[in-house]
């Protein structure tokens, strides 16, 4: 099997010293030969920071994926939830920069009872402390909703309550809900 690489293998440290606003625009968030190959905070002062390297990573201009999962209830039987989504960084749309960091669209495949529903996600870049967007259209109400809870513990739909937003990417959210601390070179973080 053989396996290509569409993105530059590239340091994961800044060779020149970089300085980030926390609040505002960064230009250079979506060029690919300037910032967008390297973490934000070559040495991370508390927490916050190290999460932010984490959700301010380059993840590439797309991703396109169909996920399955098995939701077991307690007699032994289990539900089969399937998920196709389709992650783009506003450069592959032709957008330029801005501030959003991608767009997510997912749309439910199975079970029966999800077929047809829709997830669309406007994710804003990390470091500019603005909100995400997302909404919902469900096909057996046939309306689209705003979702302002897609994020952290956020449950999936036809999950149970055994999926949340937080098991996509590890952390899926807002920083402001935790205070982040760095205690030597491991991460905690507190309710």
């Amino acid at each position: 099997m053989k396996y290509k690489f569409l993105m530059p293998i590239v340091p994961l440290i800044i060779p020149e010293k970089i300085k980030l606003q926390i609040e505002g625009s960064l230009e250079n968030f979506h060029n690919p030969d300037k910032l967008r190959k390297y973490i934000p905070f070559k040495f991370p002062k508390n927490g916050a920071e190290v999460m932010l390297n984490h959700l301010s990573r380059y993840q590439g201009k797309s991703e396109e994926k169909k996920v399955h999962s098995f939701v077991v209830n307690s007699k032994g039987a289990f539900t089969k939830v399937g998920v196709w989504s389709k992650r783009l960084s506003p450069k592959a749309l032709d957008k330029g920069a801005n501030e959003m960091q991608y767009y997510v669209l997912a749309r439910y495949f199975e079970p029966a009872s999800l077929v047809g529903d829709i997830l669309l996600v406007h994710e804003p870049i990390p470091l500019l402390k603005k909100k995400r967007k997302a909404w919902i259209y469900s096909s057996a109400q046939r309306r689209v909703r705003r979702a302002p809870d897609a994020s952290h513990d956020a449950t999936g739909r036809g999950s149970q309550g055994l999926i949340t937003a937080d098991q996509i990417d590890g952390f899926n959210g807002d920083l402001d809900r935790f205070d982040w601390k760095l205690r030597g070179k491991k991460l905690s973080c507190s309710v």
